[in-house]
């Protein structure tokens, strides 16, 4: 996983990202992928947070999720289309479900949604200055996103 994390350092870098929040719709824009917003039906909207297309380079999020989930939804599929293009464009591809799916591929793409959004080093700066409640506010993403990089090496 360090390789992961190191990739989503980089990305950072690479747009001069120094401060949170870190714009995940920006980045995947820069990196050639677009970003929907979508209305799913009723039933859809129930289940899906969003996927990534791979021929059209398109993520979808469902515009009925929180700001905080959208923006992991985003840096999630922004990581299977750089940590696992061959996978992405395969049957065995799974959408960014509400339950949780516990394969390699969708781990790997969690972590690197954590590592981008919410970089350990970076949080750690702030804590215990600021609450996980706070830092959350900051980063914009979830509490137990914010614990799991107080918690991480």
């Amino acid at each position: 996983m360090t390789d992961i994390k190191l990739r989503a350092e980089l990305l950072r870098k690479k747009y001069d990202l120094t401060k949170p929040p870190y714009n995940a719709e920006t980045i995947a824009e820069n990196e050639g992928v677009d970003v929907q917003f979508v209305n799913f039906s009723p039933e859809a909207s129930k289940k899906i947070h969003g996927f990534y297309d791979h021929d059209e380079k398109r993520i979808y999020v469902n515009t009925d999720d929180e700001p905080q989930e959208k923006l992991f939804t985003i840096a999630h599929e922004l990581g299977h289309h750089l940590l696992h293009i061959e996978h992405a464009a395969s049957a065995e591809y799974v959408p960014r479900l509400k339950f949780e799916v516990d394969t390699e591929m969708e781990r790997e793409a969690d972590f690197f949604a954590e590592c981008l959004l919410a970089p350990s080093d970076e949080v750690k700066k702030y804590y215990p200055a600021l609450t996980e409640k706070q830092l959350s506010s900051m980063f914009l993403v979830s509490p137990d996103i914010i614990s799991k990089a107080l918690t991480r090496v």
